[in-house]
């Protein structure tokens, strides 16, 4: 995803989400992430890591 370096993590879930909707928003950010990582983009496979744990603790404490 584009323009990662200067989103917030609710951002970057906002921007998944209305990229690739509501249900695929998950594997989208995952994706970034180890694409990111097999790159060897560390900074960025981080950064989509933290992303992906704050919204699966999100949804599962129902926050979501």
């Amino acid at each position: 995803m584009l323009g990662w370096e200067t989103m917030s993590d609710d951002e970057a879930v906002a921007a998944a989400m209305e990229e690739h909707g509501e249900e695929d928003a998950r594997l989208a950010i995952a994706y970034a992430g180890l694409t990111a990582k097999f790159n060897g983009e560390t900074g960025e496979a981080t950064f989509w890591f933290g992303v992906f744990i704050r919204l699966q603790k999100k949804e599962h404490v129902g926050w979501a």
